[in-house]
């Protein structure tokens, strides 16, 4: 139902943003929580506790993502 519901308002954004509805999942809220809390200003040891993540190899990630926005 939640991948339903993302779906769906992903395809009420004119040209969804970039985005191809067919690959946005319920897991897509893991790295976009994550990303919301870096820009947050947490500590990304905690953001990596909070999403039991055992690797730093998402941070590489949201790091690179993260240093134009901020």
């Amino acid at each position: 139902m939640i991948i339903s519901l993302l779906r769906a308002a992903a395809l009420s954004i004119p040209g969804h943003a970039g985005v191809d509805p067919s690959n946005i999942a319920a897991r897509s809220l893991r790295a976009s929580g994550a990303m919301a809390l870096l820009l947050g200003s947490m500590d990304p040891d905690k953001i990596r506790i909070v999403g039991c993540w055992k690797s730093y190899a998402m941070f590489r990630y949201l790091h690179a993502h993260a240093l134009p926005l901020i």
